[in-house]
């Protein structure tokens, strides 16, 4: 019977940590149905007066929301997150008209706490949220609010942990400042100089002194 080759130690801290990241992923970012395959699975519907909400599915599927001049079409998603995380809610865009639509957060502070992002303009749009200590769910809205009649879409939702800070760079080690010279000479310069001084006094003797006494 064939062996199962055994996995490295660097392979196994590969799997372990793509697993742990993977297992936090889907705890603290449960958002469930974000590209409405499953049509409305999982949200729900809060159109007020006659607005409308469906989901289209010519191409990608997406919601529509109608809102009216008394009406806004909106869906709301309850979703469980971890106390103290900070989260990213990224959705797509797609308008043909003037009307604006908005997706956000509730509840990520405190009850009464909303934040949200939105255009009449096509594009992928962005906000980051951080939980409060003691907040374990949000509520996730998508809307288009009413004083307008133009359908807009959206599609792709998604809420995942927030990019982790970009690391602060390493300060540069101070320039090091060159020692200041001593006043008084090394202690190997004075022996040279005795030494120095030595030879020239033996040369004089040997060399210059004989030759001056012969002179006089």
């Amino acid at each position: 019977m064939a062996r199962k080759a055994r996995l490295s130690t660097q392979q196994r801290n590969v799997h372990l940590l793509h697993e742990s990241l993977e297992n936090r992923y889907l705890m603290t970012a449960d958002l469930s149905n974000g590209d409405f395959s499953e049509g409305l699975a999982d949200w729900i519907v809060q159109a007020t007066e006659t607005a409308h909400v469906e989901v289209i599915n010519v191409g990608d599927p997406g919601v529509l929301l109608t809102p009216t001049d008394t009406g806004t079409a909106e869906i709301i998603q309850r979703v469980p997150v971890s106390p103290g995380t900070a989260y990213r809610l990224s959705f797509t865009l797609n308008s043909s008209s003037d009307s604006y639509a908005y997706a956000g957060v509730r509840g990520h502070a405190g009850k009464w706490s909303e934040l949200s992002t939105g255009e009449n303009k096509a594009g992928r749009y962005s906000l980051e949220f951080e939980t409060s200590a003691d907040v374990s769910e949000v509520t996730i809205f998508a809307q288009a609010y009413r004083q307008q009649t133009a359908p807009v879409s959206i599609d792709d939702i998604q809420l995942a942990l927030a990019a982790s800070p970009p690391l602060s760079p390493e300060p540069e080690p101070p320039i090091a400042t060159p020692p200041e010279l001593p006043p008084e000479l090394p202690p190997e310069l004075p022996h040279l100089q005795n030494y120095l001084q030595n030879y020239l006094q033996s040369y004089q003797l040997k060399h210059l002194l004989p030759t001056q006494a012969t002179r006089c």
